[in-house]
C-alpha cells in the first residue's frame, strides 16, 4: 500500500470486505514491522453477479460564503468535492470451463474524486514606489511612517527613500516579479495587507481494483489482485508543490501508482497449509509546469543576475526562494526544492508461510524477502 514514505495506493470503500488492525502480539509474519499493522481484505466475485452504483456531491451552492470572504468583497471559492463509484462482480465461465459457477471469480470496482477547491487569502505585495526604493509613502499598521535608516551609518535616508545607486539590480527585479497591489482599502486591510486573491485546486483522483479467485481444486487456491490509484494536485497555493503563499506558480503534479498482489495456497492436509504470496508496487511521480508559468520565474526573464555557488543544480534557472521580514503577512517567493522532480519507485515483495498443527500446537516458519529501487531525478534547494 505504501512506498516506504506515504500511503500510495488507496482500496475505494465498496472494494473492502474486512479491516483487520493489529497493536501488539505480533504472530510471526508481522514481526518484522512496527507500530500497528493494518490488513485490508478486499472482496472477491461469488457464483451470482452482484453489482452496484453511488454519487456523493459537495458544492459551493450549498455553502454560504465566510465571513472573511464578505468582509474584503471576494466571492465564494468553488468547493466541488464528488464521488462517483461503482463495482461488478460475479464467476468468469467460459464454453464449458466453470459452467459450474464454482472455479473462477472476478470482481472490478471503480471510484472517482473530481475535485476541485479555491482557497481565499491575504499577503503584502510590494508598493509600486517601494519597488524602487521610495517608502515615503509607507506606513505600518498603526498608520505611522515605516522608516528607512542606512545600514553602513544607522541614519534615516533623507525622504526616506534609498539613492538610485544604492538599489542592487537582483533585489529590485525579485520586487517587480511580484503581482501588483490589488487592495487598498485600509479602513478594512488596517495595513495588515494589500493583495487579495482567490487560487483554484484541482484534485481529481481514481482508484481502480481487479480481483480474480481461481478455486484450482479443494488443495489449491490462487488469487490475483491488480490496484491502481492515479492522483493530481494542480494549482498555485495550497497544492502538491506549491510552496508560495501567493499565487507564484502553478504547479501539477501526477502519481499513477499501480500495484499486484498474489497469493497461492497448497493444502497438503488438513494439519499443514503453505502460502506463498508476492506484492509489486510502481510509484512514478512527476511535477510539471506550463511554459509561461516557468518562463516568470526564470532569472533571466526577471532580470536576476546573482551569482550562484553551483549553478549546476538549477538547470531550469529558477529564481531563488525568498522571504522578508518586518512586514505583515508579507509575499514571498517559494518554489518546491524537489522541482522539477520526475522519480520513480519500485517495491517487490515474497512470502512464504507454512503451518503446522500438531496436536493443541501449531508451528508457523516462513520467509520473507523485499527489493526496492527509487530512481530520483529532481532538483535541490539552492
Amino acid at each position: 500500500l505504501d512506498n516506504g514514505f506515504s500511503q500510495k495506493l488507496q482500496v475505494n470503500m465498496d472494494a473492502v470486505r474486512e479491516v483487520q488492525v493489529l497493536l501488539s502480539n505480533y504472530q510471526a509474519e508481522y514481526g518484522r514491522n512496527a507500530g500497528s499493522n493494518v490488513n485490508v481484505v478486499t472482496k472477491s466475485g461469488t457464483r451470482e453477479f452482484h453489482g452496484s452504483a453511488s454519487y456523493f456531491k459537495r458544492h459551493e451552492e450549498f455553502n454560504a460564503n465566510n465571513f472573511f470572504n464578505n468582509f474584503v468583497g471576494q466571492p465564494k471559492p468553488r468547493y466541488r468535492y464528488n464521488t462517483w463509484t461503482y463495482n461488478v462482480g460475479g464467476p468468469v465461465a467460459i464454453g464449458r470451463f466453470n459452467r459450474d459457477r464454482d472455479k473462477l471469480f472476478f470482481f472490478w470496482s471503480q471510484e472517482f474524486w473530481p475535485i476541485t477547491q479555491g482557497v481565499t487569502r491575504t499577503v503584502t505585495m510590494p508598493a509600486d514606489l517601494e519597488r524602487a526604493g521610495d517608502f515615503s509613502q509607507s506606513r505600518d499598521v498603526n498608520n505611522a511612517l515605516t522608516t528607512i535608516r542606512d545600514p553602513l551609518n544607522g541614519q534615516l535616508f533623507p525622504g526616506n527613500r534609498i539613492p538610485a545607486n544604492r538599489l542592487d539590480p537582483s533585489g529590485i527585479a525579485l520586487l517587480k516579479a511580484f503581482d501588483a497591489p490589488n487592495f487598498f482599502d485600509r479602513n478594512i486591510s488596517r495595513g495588515n495587507y494589500n493583495y487579495v486573491f482567490t487560487s483554484e485546486n484541482n484534485a481529481p483522483k481514481r482508484s481502480d481494483l481487479l480481483k480474480l479467485d481461481w478455486n484450482i481444486n479443494p488443495k489449491n487456491q490462487v488469487y490475483v489482485t491488480y490496484t491502481g490509484f492515479k492522483e493530481v494536485s494542480e494549482g498555485s497555493v495550497g497544492s502538491t508543490g506549491a510552496q508560495a503563499n501567493w499565487p507564484q506558480m502553478r504547479f501539477r503534479f501526477e502519481a499513477p501508482n499501480k500495484g499486484v498482489a498474489g497469493r497461492y495456497t497448497r493444502i497438503f492436509s488438513p494439519a499443514a497449509v503453505n502460502e506463498l504470496q508476492v506484492g509489486w508496487l510502481r510509484n512514478p511521480e512527476k511535477h510539471t509546469v506550463a511554459e509561461e508559468q516557468l518562463r516568470r520565474n526564470q532569472r533571466d526573464a526577471v532580470g536576476f543576475v546573482a551569482g550562484q555557488f553551483n549553478p549546476t543544480i538549477n538547470p531550469l534557472k529558477i529564481i531563488p526562494n525568498a522571504t522578508f521580514g518586518g512586514v505583515p503577512s508579507a509575499a514571498s517567493f517559494a518554489i518546491n526544492g524537489r522541482f522539477p522532480a520526475d522519480n520513480r519507485y519500485d517495491v517487490l515483495n515474497f512470502t512464504d508461510k507454512f503451518t503446522l498443527i500438531r496436536g493443541p500446537h501449531a508451528f508457523k516458519t516462513g520467509a520473507y524477502f523485499e527489493w526496492a529501487r527509487r530512481d530520483v531525478n529532481q532538483g535541490v534547494a539552492f
